[in-house]
């Protein structure tokens, strides 16, 4: 009795052992299931990062790119500025020098007419003395019948001043 008591005990515990081997091996089953749905989602991120990091380079470039060509383009128009810049300011150097030299000629120009004015204020009295003496004369000779003679010397004495006007 002891014997298959003992018996029993041990087909008993065989029993567990094959139980628990049975479930060792279906949680070793799971493990191994888990642990290769955990690689291939592993993998998959992998690819997805080293994707995502492909097209962050490729915008890193695209970025330089657009960088460069806005850059060329700034350097362009500064440099067409300044051309333009320096264009203005010759055709304003022109201008001015252009409008110095009118204002010289002019000046001269003004300074000979306002001698010319002079030098004929200066005589205009004494030519208004000598029509004043001739003035009497005439009207002396008028008066005596000889007017005739003197009045054409009269007209091209008025003539010259209109002249000189």
């Amino acid at each position: 009795m002891l014997s298959g008591h003992l018996q029993s005990i041990d087909d008993s515990l065989r029993l567990q052992q094959v139980h628990s081997d049975s479930n060792f091996s279906l949680l070793t089953i799971w493990a191994s299931v888990l642990m290769i749905v955990f690689l291939v989602f592993s993998i998959y991120s992998m690819f997805k990062i080293d994707e995502l990091q492909k097209q962050g380079r490729e915008s890193l470039q695209r970025i330089d790119e657009i960088h460069l060509n806005a850059r060329k383009k700034s350097i362009e128009l500064e440099d067409e500025v300044k051309a333009a810049i320096e264009n203005m300011k010759a055709a304003v150097k022109r201008q001015t020098d252009e409008f110095e030299e009118r204002i010289k000629t002019e000046s001269r120009n003004f300074n000979a007419q306002v001698q010319k004015y002079n030098k004929e204020l200066q005589n205009t009295p004494q030519q208004f003395v000598e029509l004043q003496k001739k003035m009497h004369e005439i009207m002396a000779a008028a008066s005596f019948g000889t007017s005739a003679v003197q009045e054409p010397e009269l007209g091209a004495q008025q003539s010259e001043k209109r002249d000189v006007k």
